[in-house]
Formats: C-alpha cells, structure tokens, sequence
C-alpha cells in the first residue's frame, strides 16, 4: 500500500508544473449589454448572429459565445464531440 501511495505522490509531483503552466490568466468580471458586443451574422440562418466573449473557438482551450436567435428559432438537440472540446 505504502508503494502504491509513493507512486502516487510521484506522478502527481510529476504533473504539477505542467498543469501550473496550463491555468490561463484570471478573467475581470464586466458587465456589457447586448448592444455594446459586436454581433457577427451566421450565414447558416438568416437573422442568426454571434458575438465572441471570451476566448477563440479555433483554438483549444475555453472560449464563450453568445448567441442571438430570430424570433420562432428551435434549437434541436444535439452533442458537440469531445474532439471539439
């Protein structure tokens, strides 16, 4: 048990400096109104815009979008697959 716990130890100690290294820097709370963002239009339904809040969606790591919708606009259900994440 004591081998099994040093081991442990041993690859936690071991992945610690890259995972320090991998935290972004902290975000500033702001507070903005739908109309200070710059929308972009969607070509993929008329009337459908975005605006990018926080990060890169072409890049891995966390980003957060908003996103406006025409009026009667469902959203099906669907998945995004874990390789886009």
């Amino acid at each position: 048990m004591r081998h099994l716990f040093l081991s442990f130890v041993v690859c936690v100690g071991a992945c610690m400096p890259a995972a320090l290294d991998a935290r972004a820097e902290p975000l500033t709370p702001t507070r903005v109104t739908p109309d200070e963002l710059i929308w972009k239009a969607l070509p993929i339904v008329p009337g459908l815009q975005r605006a990018d809040l926080v990060g890169d969606d072409k890049k891995s790591g966390v980003y957060v979008i908003r996103t406006r919708f025409p009026a009667g606009f469902k959203v099906k259900p669907h998945s995004v697959p874990t390789s886009a994440l």
